[in-house]
């Protein structure tokens, strides 16, 4: 590879602190001084302000004394009370009122100070008596009255105007003062400023000298290293593992390194006469513009394995898969960028393979929960045809009875008849007939009874099963009803069940989710509580709580569960008797029915050897957006 000219920049950078070290100084110099002319000038402005003001409120306090003093208000009414000429005098103590309260309003708003403020009202306030005693005037002078009798009505006590208008007087001079002292103080901090602004330009620029020599014989002796620092660097771009190509703005490549010779096929002088766009398929070619153009415009850098994989293309036409890290640097006033590629082609190819395996397994899976579905939906099924089985077997019975008590009878009474055809029927066979038609007719009665209770009480439950309608019922009766379904099952076993529901408890809610997890939970404490022919006790136990909701206990006497397996209770499949038929479905059915169809919380708790617990709290009424199971 050709040797390429490197610009470090550090030299320059050091000159341009330096020089802006010096400017910066020179500015603080430059504010200092315009700090002195400002405070110049602010103590101008303020002698302006002082004196406009001054002379406003003096103005001001002269119109006013004019108005109320000697040829003013007070004179003239004076004049008028004591030669009560109306026509003469009323005009001019009019005109003296309106002009006195325009100098209030005027000095109200000058003057700040509360003293000065509250001297100001002293005076109004006499004026004001004044004005009040001038009301009464006229209308007494057209009445006749003496001089002496209006001397009595205008009596005044002026003293506090008088003294309002000494201390106003007082206060104008020291304003004038205070003044003075403020713009003293303030020429004095400007002259401070103009020194110390001075005295910093002088030694920022001897400074400035000094360092600036300093520099200029270490920038002699950095030249050399600049130079050796290129050879070391164009040896490391060379030897470096990854593709190393530098761009212009217009997309000229102005550095390549050996592994982009062997990357892409070009010879180096090759690549210096090609833009970036060249090593990318001509169909990515246009956008590419536009990334480079956004990248120079707002230069940045970013590491390797941020962003999408892009595509390069080598000399012979084939397309290679890259991750692209790029960074940023000057030549001069020229803005640089170099990209960094690394051949993940491989890793492409693997992480698709990847992506086929995540699919095939999501695909399994949605199989499985399918299948899942399907052989929760056959162990429904199945528990519903051992209760079909069960309860067909328990109405054989009845029925058997009643239909040989039928025939029995019938056999009897086709007797009676021939003995009465032929005339040979005795008062004692007719009473012995009638004794075992009763007897018969009673038993086909109870038994008809029993059976049809078998069916009404297994209608019902198979028609909540499998219809999965919300309706009403009685939880008490429910219980019942589901208990003696499962009769010809439990009378197999000496398991004694207990029941203590309150009766009246009335829900709305699903009873064939009811009437399924009672059963799995019978079913289950049957088979797993206790061993074959092993006594045993259930209990359940239903009370509603405080939050408008049931809550049941189903409690064994059994060998309980162990603890290290009270996390896979509820689990699909989970069982601990798979060698003889049971398919682990039993308890996650019922968990599913509890905590998604009927909207409530199924918890249990279990000591070896001491039995176990389930607990299920589910609401009274169930909520209307429940789905239906």
């Amino acid at each position: 590879m050709a040797k390429q000219e490197l610009y470090p920049n550090d030299h320059r950078r050091q000159a341009r602190l330096i020089i802006l070290s010096g400017t910066m100084i020179a500015l603080v110099a430059l504010l200092l001084w315009m700090l002195s002319l400002a405070r110049f000038s602010d103590v101008e402005t303020a002698w302006e302000t002082h004196n406009t003001r001054a002379t406003s409120i003096g103005n001001a306090l002269s119109e006013l004394q004019r108005h109320i003093g000697y040829g003013g208000f007070i004179h003239n009414f004076k004049n008028l009370v004591l030669r009560q000429d109306l026509p003469r005098y009323q005009a001019r103590i009019d005109e003296d009122i309106a002009g006195f309260r325009k100098q209030i309003d005027r000095l109200d708003h000058l003057l700040w100070v509360t003293e000065d403020k509250q001297a100001l009202e002293q005076i109004r306030l006499v004026f004001e008596e004044y004005v009040d005693k001038y009301a009464k005037i006229p209308s007494m002078v057209t009445a006749g009255a003496s001089a002496a009798e209006l001397d009595a009505v205008v009596k005044v006590d002026d003293t506090p105007a008088i003294q309002a208008f000494i201390h106003l007087s007082k206060r104008a001079e020291q304003r004038a003062r205070e003044t003075e002292r403020q713009a003293t103080s303030e020429h004095d901090s400007a002259v401070r400023f103009a020194l110390i602004g001075g005295i910093l330009v002088l030694s920022a620029m001897f400074s400035a000298a000094i360092i600036l020599l300093r520099f200029l014989r270490q920038l002699v002796a950095a030249n050399d290293a600049i130079h050796q620092a290129e050879a070391r660097l164009n040896t490391l771009l060379d030897t470096a593992p990854d593709v190393m190509v530098t761009a212009a703005r217009d997309g000229r490549i102005v550095r390549a390194n050996q592994m982009a010779e062997r990357f892409f096929g070009y010879r180096h002088d090759e690549l210096l006469a090609m833009t970036v766009e060249q090593l990318i398929p001509e169909r990515f070619r246009s956008e590419h513009i536009k990334h480079r153009n956004c990248f120079f415009n707002n230069a940045q850098h970013r590491p390797m394995d941020v962003g999408k994989v892009l595509t390069g293309r080598t000399r012979d036409g084939r397309e290679i898969s890259v991750q692209a890290s790029l960074s940023y640097s000057a030549k001069g006033e020229e803005i640089l960028a170099t990209i960094t590629l690394r051949d993940v082609t491989e890793q492409e190819r693997n992480q698709q393979i990847l992506l086929e395996a995540k699919q095939q397994a999501e695909s399994a899976l949605t199989l499985q929960r399918q299948l899942q579905k399907e052989l929760v939906q056959t162990e429904k099924l199945a528990a519903l045809g051992s209760l079909v089985a069960g309860v067909a077997h328990e109405i054989n019975t009845p029925v058997g009875v009643t239909l040989s008590a039928a025939t029995y009878l019938e056999s009897e009474t086709h007797k009676i008849d021939q003995a009465y055809q032929a005339g040979e029927l005795s008062e004692e066979e007719l009473n012995d007939y009638f004794a075992t038609a009763r007897q018969a007719t009673r038993l086909m009665s109870l038994n008809s009874e029993r059976a049809a209770n078998l069916i009404h009480s297994f209608k019902q439950i198979a028609v909540d099963r499998t219809g999965g309608e919300r309706r009403t019922f009685d939880l008490a009766i429910y219980i019942d009803e589901v208990l003696l379904s499962l009769h010809p099952r439990l009378k197999k076993t000496p398991i004694e069940i207990q029941v203590d529901c309150p009766a009246g408890l009335i829900l709305d809610s699903l009873p064939g989710a009811f009437s399924q997890v009672l059963t799995n939970l019978i079913i289950n404490a049957s088979v797993h509580a206790f061993e074959p022919d092993q006594a045993g006790h259930i209990a359940i136990t239903a009370r509603t709580t405080t939050d408008k909701q049931v809550k049941i206990l189903f409690s064994d006497d059994g060998k309980g569960i162990p603890p290290e397996l009270h996390k896979r209770v509820f689990e699909p499949f989970f069982t601990t008797q798979r060698s003889q038929g049971g398919s682990g479905l039993g308890l996650h059915i019922m968990y599913t029915l509890v905590t998604q169809s009927l909207k409530g919380t199924l918890t249990f708790s279990s000591t070896p050897n001491q039995g176990t617990t389930f607990a299920m709290c589910v609401p009274l009424v169930l909520p209307t957006s429940s789905p239906k199971d």
